[in-house]
């Protein structure tokens, strides 16, 4: 099996176990009103998050392909976002579905169209060159995962 559909593959589940998981432990769904610093990034980050995320997202990669330098500032957006998300204290389902609704309403403005799969890619390539601090939040199974992700993808 080729390494992006490796990496697809573990993304989707991701998102799965994400959404079981959080829902199933009681985690709060309501994020905090107060104040979170940006997060910040490198533009050797930003280069990772683009490239990981167009070898695990064809609708992602055909977007950027499309829309240029915009193109990467929309879906660099959605992973700051997701990013943000979890910092206010949101579970991993809670930041996805975020990212599916703030899409939806942002996309007669940005022309991008989410899925799941596409969430979830943002998501997980987030997770894994933005922020992974926020890794803490995962489960054993979810690290797991995520480590399949970034074997597939070429790294450690």
């Amino acid at each position: 099996m080729p390494r992006n559909r490796i990496a697809q593959t573990a993304i989707l589940s991701l998102g799965f176990v994400a959404l079981a998981t959080s829902c199933s432990s009681g985690q709060s769904s309501s994020t905090s009103a107060t104040t979170v610093p940006k997060p910040t990034f490198t533009a050797s980050q930003k280069d990772d998050y683009l490239t990981d995320l167009a070898k695990n997202d064809s609708a992602s990669s055909t977007y950027l392909k499309q829309h240029g330098p915009t193109g990467e500032n929309t879906l660099l957006a959605y992973g700051l976002a997701f990013c943000s998300f979890l910092q206010q204290g949101a579970s991993i389902s809670t930041a996805i579905s975020s990212l599916d609704s703030q899409a939806g309403e942002a996309a007669s403005d940005t022309g991008f169209t989410a899925s799941q799969q596409s969430d979830n890619a943002i998501g997980t390539d987030a997770l894994i060159v933005l922020c992974p601090s926020e890794q803490s939040k995962l489960t054993a199974a979810q690290l797991a995962q995520l480590q399949q992700v970034r074997h597939a993808l070429g790294g450690t």
